[in-house]
């Protein structure tokens, strides 16, 4: 049973277009304080200096069909 895994920043703004081509689990970022992330970012920060203060890591992950 082969499962297919997405992992990127970019995934979690087209999920649908990642689960529609048979991807079982999407590893992404969402952005919990977009000002605070951007001024990071123009300080050029990395993930170290934003994750867990303006970003959080997430998983989706496809159901298994009812049988």
């Amino acid at each position: 049973d082969a499962r297919i895994t997405v992992v990127g920043p970019t995934v979690g703004m087209v999920p649908d277009a990642f689960l529609a081509r048979g991807a079982d689990i999407l590893g992404s970022v969402r952005v919990t304080a977009p000002d605070d992330f951007l001024d990071l970012l123009g300080e050029g920060g990395s993930a170290p200096h934003f994750l867990g203060r303006s970003v959080e890591k997430i998983v989706l992950a496809r159901q298994p069909a009812e049988r």
